[in-house]
């Protein structure tokens, strides 16, 4: 689901006890323009992982610099 989601890109590696290698860390990545496909690689990573189909995230910056994602993973 997409909280699911939300949750795996925001979470820092070492904050899940249960699974202390899981998540992107998407905040290291905030003010960092060019690093889109390194982004992408991570979520797709992680997002396939938990089972999702996950081919081809969008990641944009808007005019304003807010990293804006969209993970299309189903």
């Amino acid at each position: 689901d997409i909280k699911h989601q939300r949750d795996t890109i925001e979470l820092k590696p070492g904050e899940c006890k249960e699974f202390p290698n899981d998540g992107v860390n998407i905040e290291k990545y905030m003010s960092s323009s060019g690093m889109e496909d390194t982004i992408a690689r991570s979520i797709i990573v992680e997002l396939t992982s938990d089972g999702y189909y996950c081919k081809q995230p969008r990641i944009n910056f808007d005019a304003n610099g807010i990293l804006i994602i969209d993970p299309n993973a189903t």
